[in-house]
């Protein structure tokens, strides 16, 4: 389930933003990555946590923290995910969270 991201510098406000293509693309429609923005690098990655761990490495920053800690997947596939981040399984993609 990999999935293109894409880090991108914006000159107008000087910002830099890892989104994955998808949110890129929405970001370029509605005008919040201006016209001055270009592509920096793009890759691929199965969860956001991977992805941000990616992007700090290639631009230099310390270690990416994912938030909260990391528990098995529900469904049995044997990976681990970050259910208070994305919640999202390298294996199985989101995973649904049930509150009781």
């Amino acid at each position: 389930m990999l999935k293109e991201y894409q880090i991108w510098i914006d000159k107008q406000d000087d910002s830099i933003t890892c989104s994955s293509e998808e949110s890129i693309l929405d970001q370029i429609n509605k005008g919040i990555l201006s016209k001055e923005a270009y592509m920096l690098n793009k890759f691929f990655a199965v969860s956001f946590e991977e992805a941000m761990a990616i992007y700090h490495l290639r631009m230099g920053f310390e270690p990416y923290k994912p938030s909260g800690k990391s528990q098995l997947c529900p469904n049995n596939c044997g990976s681990h995910y970050y259910p208070d981040g994305s919640g999202e399984c390298p294996n199985c993609g989101i995973i649904k969270q049930t509150h009781s």
